[in-house]
């Protein structure tokens, strides 16, 4: 991914995005241990540990209204024909997760996986960012993201540069607000809607005063006024990145469904499921293959690595490419092969004990049967006893 050529400048959409997030990754204890030290613990910490996705993409402006963004976020939400426009697509997304790393020639503690995600990221941006063409960092609230985003980026102007915080984080501390103030589900949609429509409006300010005025009018304590200072407390640290009137007006991006969906497909969906547990190692490299795979370099990938490890490749079933490994004698054309069935033991027409069912049949050797389909049938010949 490191030394991938830069997309053709007439491909690229109107607007360069930099985002990334964090996901939490089942571990063995032995290697969770080795990074307890590195990135934030997730909200069910056990043995997973964190990895950082980042992701940059370009994509072509999309005005909308509040209204439009209301009628998508709850369904009694009106506006007109907002389902019916098409949405620009996200172009040449590139992809990557890194965990916590030991680099001896960095440091002598291990280096967290959002510092080498968004020193990726930030050369990435570097790499393909044009003049005068705007960069939307869009992430949530996790602090050492912005952090790290600030770290490394230097050839982008300021000026060129538009942090927005991610509108769905912001309308789950919203939904939490409505919780503390009302107990029914109609009050607390209600209430929900209308402060993200100030919100919408760019009336932050105006939003963080009115639920704290709300708070000590209704005298709220304990855990409902701690949620609710929770709430304008997240508000007040990242009002600078919740203009979303000016974002709108300007068809910029203000969710990380990019990276959210990037998080379930690359992460969840393969380290998570049922009794998995991995090593640093072995999560390292697949998650390494499946961003190539995401981001479209499968070919690229391999045509490099038969050039470079010519002897340590293989062919998968049914598709042309090659994959790591050093087991090609158990795979033959486009099926896999048993140990069993590879073995010189086994002769065509070799007889067997006999036995109270009768002669066994054996399959005849695999270069005999027709490439596997669906629709193949396995042909025996029986064997005299």
């Amino acid at each position: 991914m490191d030394s991938l050529a830069d997309p053709p400048v007439e491909e690229e959409g109107e607007l360069l995005v930099q985002t990334a997030d964090g996901k939490g990754v089942p571990m063995v204890r032995k290697d969770a241990q080795k990074l307890r030290a590195c990135d934030p613990k997730p909200d069910r910490p056990g043995n997973r540990r964190m990895t950082t996705v980042a992701a940059v993409y370009s994509v072509d402006r999309f005005v909308r209204t509040p209204d439009e963004i209301l009628a998508a976020l709850f369904s009694s939400a009106k506006a007109d024909d907002w389902h019916c426009r098409k949405r620009p697509v996200p172009r040449h997304k590139r992809s990557i997760t890194k965990f916590a790393e030991l680099l001896p020639d960095v440091s002598d503690t291990p280096v967290s996986g959002t510092q080498l995600a968004m020193a990726w990221a930030n050369l990435q941006v570097e790499s393909r960012h044009q003049r005068k063409q705007k960069l939307i960092r869009l992430m949530d609230g996790q602090y050492n993201l912005w952090e790290e985003a600030d770290a490394g980026l230097s050839t982008v102007p300021a000026e060129d540069i538009v942090d927005i915080l991610d509108l769905l984080h912001v309308a789950g501390y919203v939904w939490t607000a409505a919780k503390a103030f009302h107990d029914v589900r109609k009050e607390q949609e209600a209430f929900a809607m209308e402060t993200l429509r100030k919100i919408l409006e760019g009336n932050v300010d105006t939003v963080i005063r009115s639920l704290r005025y709300r708070a000590t009018s209704r005298n709220l304590t304990g855990t409902k006024r701690d949620e609710v200072d929770r709430v304008c407390g997240y508000f007040s640290g990242h009002r600078e990145r919740m203009k979303y009137d000016e974002y709108l007006a300007h068809g910029y991006p203000i969710t990380t469904g990019v990276i959210e969906g990037a998080c379930r497909h690359l992460v969840k969906d393969r380290m998570e499921r049922s009794g998995m547990k991995w090593t640093c190692e072995g999560a390292r490299e697949l998650l390494h293959l499946r961003c190539l795979r995401a981001s479209g370099y499968w070919n690229e990938f391999h045509e490099q690595r038969s050039k470079t490890n010519p002897g340590k490749l293989l062919f998968a079933r049914n598709t042309g490419h090659a994959l790591p490994g050093n087991r090609r004698s158990q795979f033959r054309g486009d099926r896999k092969v048993s140990r069993a069935a590879s073995s010189p033991s086994i002769r065509r027409n070799e007889k067997s004990t006999p036995s109270l069912h009768g002669p066994r049949p054996t399959q005849r050797p695999f270069e005999s049967v027709a490439p596997f389909t669906p629709q193949t049938k396995i042909r025996y010949s029986p064997v005299s006893s």
